[in-house]
């Protein structure tokens, strides 16, 4: 019968979409519908075969699979942080167990990547980190210098060592800050002034150490002094012991006072 031809059919049917554009609807409709129903019965199958297939394209296509899947990530962020959060929970635990040596590893090589690029951005990060976790790394710091307390005293020393400067001038704008005075200063900039002032105090001129090294300000903080560097000299320690509440103006008068007295 001519109609149980497959060939005889197609022709058929081509000659009806060229001529009834009514058949035409109600034949895709028909197809729609009967796709449906056979992709809900054969689901699995139809999952296995597209991932199969998905493995073979991007073996084929790398370059051209990364550039997907990136632009892909990019547009859906939340639905691969649901994907990642899924992942972990089923497999992550057992799959970090297997492969934390690789994993630190890779970490440590991103950190300094992004160290040398990013450290901005690292820093925030970190900072915004400690500020949300800041009770648990606390606890955590107190519980392990109980533990290991000279471990601890020993690697505070080496870091004051290593950033001594940074800390004096951050101590002394913490000082500043307390007492109402504007202005800071940067590490930086104590720097400069000492190597301006030939690491020599500006009251005796004694060649200046990191032991008798001191931050003075020409206007006191308590006498309504700014904090910044054009009100600060390099004094040793004495000198700045001897000043007191003084200006620098009325500190050096009492210096040539009680030189000519002598």
């Amino acid at each position: 019968m001519p109609y149980k031809n497959p060939a005889d059919r197609r022709k058929k049917n081509k000659q009806r979409r060229l001529s009834d554009p009514t058949w035409v609807t109600k034949y895709r409709a028909y197809h729609r519908k009967y796709q449906k129903k056979w992709y809900k019965k054969h689901l699995a199958a139809q999952r296995e075969y597209q991932r199969r297939w998905k493995r073979r394209w991007r073996k084929q296509h790398p370059r051209i699979s990364r550039t997907y899947s990136r632009a892909w990530r990019r547009k859906n962020p939340d639905k691969v942080r649901t994907q990642n959060r899924k992942w972990y929970k089923r497999f992550g635990k057992a799959w970090y167990r297997r492969n934390r040596a690789k994993q630190r590893l890779r970490r440590k090589r991103y950190y300094r990547r992004e160290r040398q690029h990013n450290l901005e951005q690292q820093k925030a990060r970190r900072r915004r980190h400690y500020w949300k976790n800041r009770g648990q790394i606390l606890k955590k710091r107190r519980r392990l210098w109980a533990k290991n307390p000279e471990f601890f005293r020993a690697r505070e020393r080496q870091r004051y060592r290593r950033h001594r400067i940074s800390r004096i001038v951050s101590q002394r704008n913490i000082q500043a800050r307390r007492a109402g005075a504007k202005g800071q200063i940067t590490p930086e900039q104590w720097r400069l002034l000492l190597k301006r002032h030939n690491f020599r105090c500006f009251y005796c001129g004694t060649v200046l150490v990191p032991k008798n090294r001191t931050l003075d300000h020409k206007i006191p903080l308590s006498r309504g002094g700014a904090n910044t560097i054009t009100n600060v000299v390099p004094a040793c320690r004495p000198c700045n012991n001897r000043k007191l509440r003084m200006t620098t103006a009325e500190f050096l008068a009492r210096e040539m006072q009680e030189e000519k007295s002598q």
